[in-house]
């Protein structure tokens, strides 16, 4: 003969053990409207505004855009400018560019988060802004003499594409936002 248990509201007596029926694992409820993936830089600052409590106009006046454009960032529309990626960084607060895995790519990412165009890289390190768009496509048999000119000015001429890249884009670190050390 089986042995039922007696019933007290939501717990069950069995040979003296208590047991509470039945189990529910409650997790907390996603905020609504928040990325479910960060696919564009749109997502990252969705993100952190959703996060921070705060309405598209206040980013966009922190930013110093319109809320539109901030809208437009956010769904996906459009992507930011160069000259808006500096503040973008400041706001959220890390890098959200993909780490690079080329010479190419950190010239593209470090271009970037300084906020420069093709055409400014290129009057900056004296090279032709063809040039410094052939060295971000990682062109094959590029002049060694305007490759060590772009990746010096840009204090990559270390760069190491065998080191292993960071796996989380929210913990990197720009040269222009350096990690904050605690000198206690």
């Amino acid at each position: 003969m089986a042995s039922s248990g007696r019933r007290v509201g939501r717990f069950v007596s069995l040979q003296g053990f208590i047991t509470q029926l039945p189990l529910r694992f409650i997790a907390p409820a996603p905020k609504p409207r928040y990325p479910k993936q960060f696919k564009h830089l749109g997502d990252h600052l969705r993100a952190r505004r959703i996060d921070l409590g705060l309405h598209q106009r206040e980013v966009a006046a922190q930013i110093g855009v319109d809320t539109a454009t901030v809208t437009n960032w956010e769904v996906g529309h459009t992507e930011p400018e160069e000259r808006f990626i500096p503040a973008l960084i400041g706001f959220l607060g890390y890098n959200p560019l993909p780490a690079s895995r080329s010479p190419g790519e950190a010239i593209r990412r470090e271009r970037l988060t300084r906020g420069w165009s093709l055409a400014t890289l290129a009057a900056r390190a004296g090279v032709d802004p063809a040039t410094v768009a052939r060295l971000e496509a990682d062109t094959k048999g590029m002049a060694q003499r305007s490759t060590e000119a772009v990746l010096r000015f840009l204090g990559l001429d270390g760069y190491d594409p065998t080191r292993p890249a960071t796996t989380s884009p929210q913990c990197e670190q720009s040269t222009m936002f350096p990690a904050q050390v605690d000198r206690a």
